[in-house]
């Protein structure tokens, strides 16, 4: 009778290890599930996650007299991504805080660097239902307020103007073509009012995407800004960078955080900034995943 209570309370402890073993197991497969879809959710602008982009950026001149005087710039950008009519299409938000310092070539009272606010940028996009692969596009409009505050960190001008997204997420991982990220988030910008000191504007912003999915979160590549200024003659408009980065997720605690790192190369560049190279830090808490809003 001891040696069948032995068996007995022996093979029950095992099945509770295994029991508990393959709860544990489905736990982190969910929990790797949910990384995977917030990371790849999260990878474009119409998005039904809220978090924020904080992104430092630090370029480099050609220029005999910058060569030592990078350009600093510090972006905040909240994105709130909401789900509306019965979860069918997400409305997206995105504000954009500048915190910049720049070289002066001639400065005036013999200033060569001016720091402070740039101008605030609030886009807003409507998009069918968000999903975690496939294609994705959203519409919306951009518009820009002359906040500097200093004039050579603004245009001084109220600006607006449509904006497009469209976007290919692959639904695979380390695999090939499937694997791919891809991607271009347009703005075009008009000047509407504002200081008439300062000269009009007329301006394209092309963000594009070109990233590989190494693992679940894990990516590969480049996420550059193109800017044409169509005010400007032909040689002194368009800055077009190159870059090579990478970047992942993990989770500070029970809140998830991107992170990534991308080195940047000027094809061609503005001829009175010659802007050389680039290095682009970015953080990315996922403020929705705290709450579960996002899907």
């Amino acid at each position: 009778m001891q040696r069948l209570r032995f068996f007995i309370a022996f093979f029950s402890m095992v099945y509770a290890v295994d029991v508990t073993a393959q709860e544990e197991e489905e736990k982190n497969r969910h929990s790797d599930e949910h990384l995977e879809q917030v990371s790849q959710g999260t990878s474009h602008p119409a998005t039904n996650h809220s978090f924020v982009i904080i992104e430092n950026e630090t370029v480099f001149f050609e220029d005999d007299e910058l060569e030592n005087e990078p350009e600093n710039k510090l972006f905040i950008r909240p994105i709130i991504g909401q789900p509306i009519f019965n979860n069918s299409w997400t409305w997206a938000t995105r504000i954009d805080l500048e915190f910049a310092s720049i070289p002066l070539l001639h400065g005036e009272h013999g200033e060569d660097r001016v720091n402070g606010f740039g101008d605030l940028g609030v886009t807003m996009f409507l998009a069918p239902s968000t999903k975690h692969d496939g294609f994705i596009w959203a519409l919306g409009y951009s518009s820009l307020f002359p906040t500097a505050s200093e004039d050579e960190l603004g245009a001084g001008k109220y600006q607006l103007g449509p904006a497009i997204s469209l976007f290919y997420l692959g639904p695979e991982f380390g695999t090939g073509l499937r694997s791919f990220n891809l991607g271009t988030f347009v703005e075009h910008l008009w000047s509407v009012g504002g200081d008439d000191d300062f000269e009009d504007t007329n301006r394209s912003n092309i963000h594009y995407y070109l990233m590989y999915r190494l693992t679940s979160t894990m990516q590969i590549g480049m996420e550059p800004r193109i800017t044409i200024d169509w005010e400007e003659e032909s040689g002194n408009r368009l800055n077009f960078p190159i870059g090579l980065g990478i970047g992942d997720l993990f989770n500070m605690g029970k809140l998830p955080v991107k992170w990534r790192v991308e080195g940047q190369y000027f094809v061609a560049s503005e001829e009175v900034e010659a802007r050389n190279y680039s290095i682009v830090l970015t953080l990315e808490p996922i403020i929705s995943s705290l709450f579960h809003t996002g899907h």
